[in-house]
């Protein structure tokens, strides 16, 4: 699970930096909309008991990958935040990480339980992280 977790993370630190929202181009707006999707993805993750929850979960995931990709997208075109700002962004990060290890660590040990949740959970997750790094 760190394996995947440290990628994903520095993947939506990136989206954070470099990225804008479609309301409001701004890295604020971004890091808000950012820190929502982790929430949302730490909240699917730690509801996945077994193999039932896993599958319903999968929707979910797929939604969360396509607005994840969305945000990348946008930020892009944004470019680089203040230095000023990219360190509190940074800080935040750090603080959420601690959160979303958290929500990974109660998701693995359900896997643990189950080794069909992670059949249906891995190609997603792959899926997940190849939508936000690209």
């Amino acid at each position: 699970m760190k394996r995947f977790f440290s990628p994903v993370a520095m993947s939506l630190l990136f989206l954070l930096v470099a990225g804008c929202s479609p309301a409001a181009p701004t890295h604020q707006a971004l890091f808000d909309q950012m820190m929502a999707s982790m929430d949302e993805m730490g909240t699917i993750l730690s509801g996945i008991t077994d193999e039932a929850s896993a599958i319903a979960a999968k929707p979910k995931m797929e939604a969360l990958a396509k607005t994840l990709s969305s945000i990348r997208d946008q930020g892009k075109a944004l470019g680089e935040p203040a230095a000023e700002l990219k360190a509190q962004f940074e800080k935040k990060m750090a603080e959420k990480q601690a959160e979303m290890t958290a929500k990974m660590t109660t998701f693995a040990m359900n896997a643990a339980k189950d080794p069909k949740i992670l059949q249906v959970i891995e190609p997603i997750m792959r899926d997940f992280g190849n939508a936000v790094a690209k």
